[in-house]
């Protein structure tokens, strides 16, 4: 019942945005190759996540807004999504990254603080480990 729920309000959230032309705007972000992933936040769904192949940032949507957030948080090191590469959202709206090897980086609520603490764990660019978080 939980699965079909946040499938329908990730349907909604989704619907929202092609709604406003998200494709079509100047400040969205290119989808440049395999790699990149969407996840809306749990504890505040006004917020989708975003990160695109080919490039070294997570990005931040504010439904609310209709708009980008017009500061993308960096990850630290050699990172470039992939093939492989996957978001997941736990309730308290930490962000969880696949890179496309075989690690992953906790990103905390605060966006713009995550990049300090990411607990530590080494970021692979490797791909084709990890295809997805969840079964399509």
């Amino acid at each position: 019942m939980a699965r079909l729920i946040r499938f329908f309000i990730l349907t909604l959230v989704l619907a929202e945005i092609g709604s406003a032309g998200w494709e079509r705007r100047a400040d969205t972000p290119q989808w440049q190759y395999a790699g990149s992933a969407l996840v809306f936040g749990i504890e505040n769904p006004k917020t989708l996540y975003a990160i695109f192949g080919g490039t070294k940032k997570l990005y931040r949507y504010l439904i609310n807004l209709d708009r980008w957030d017009d500061s993308p948080a960096d990850f630290p090191g050699d990172v470039n999504f992939g093939p492989g590469a996957a978001l997941a959202s736990d309730l308290n709206d930490n962000i969880y990254v696949l890179v496309g090897g075989d690690e992953a980086v906790l990103a905390l609520p605060d966006f713009r603080q995550q990049l300090a603490a990411v607990s530590g764990y080494p970021v692979s660019g490797q791909s084709g480990r990890f295809v997805s978080i969840c079964h399509r």
